[in-house]
């Protein structure tokens, strides 16, 4: 796809600052409303880039994932010290 460029503006949001992406931007870069972004900046750019990171996490996906391999046993941290025994 071919590159887009659009001149913009950044404007105050509340206490932050706010630049609003055109639809031919964000569907240049493959991006919709609402989808987490990751935003870094360096050398006098920022770049925004679609977020991989888990947002949530779902109690039962987490215990389907436990397995033999990666199950650890019991732990011990010592005898109980302070008010943990009352």
């Amino acid at each position: 796809m071919a590159e887009v460029i659009v001149v913009g503006k950044i404007v105050r949001a509340g206490n932050s600052s706010a630049v609003r992406l055109t639809e031919p931007v964000m569907k240049a870069a493959g991006l919709v409303a609402g989808q987490s972004i990751e935003i870094s900046a360096a050398e006098g750019r920022i770049i925004i880039s679609p977020s991989h990171k888990i947002e949530s996490y779902d109690l039962a996906q987490l215990i389907a994932g436990i397995t033999d391999e990666n199950c650890h046993g019991g732990m011990s941290f010592g005898a109980p010290m302070g008010r943990e025994n009352k």
